[in-house]
């Protein structure tokens, strides 16, 4: 399992960092195939509901993403979200 990190927030900015599942900051978040993150016990309720047949699809794009046989989903990669201080940090250096 690898961890990766989030610098900058991108074109949508820090204040979107939260899970688009649960609507909060995320709580272990979880990079799907797609690049789309969620928490992972958001995936986990998720992934009870819709896989089938070892797929389940992107609550975002609606992409098939395989379920990893060994580790299941936390085989995928852990993402680092800098804290809320590290945020504002960024945004006065810009």
């Amino acid at each position: 399992m690898a961890h990766r990190s989030l610098g900058g927030g991108g074109p949508r900015g820090p204040s979107n960092w939260m899970c688009t599942l649960c609507r909060k900051n995320f709580r272990e978040p979880k990079l799907l195939n797609c690049y789309h993150i969620f928490c992972i016990d958001c995936l986990k309720q998720h992934v009870h509901t819709y896989c089938r047949n070892g797929l389940f699809p992107c609550p975002i794009c609606k992409v098939f993403i395989p379920l990893p046989v060994w580790g299941g989903l936390d085989a995928f990669d852990t993402v680092y979200v800098p804290c809320k201080q590290q945020q504002q940090q960024q945004q006065y250096r810009h």
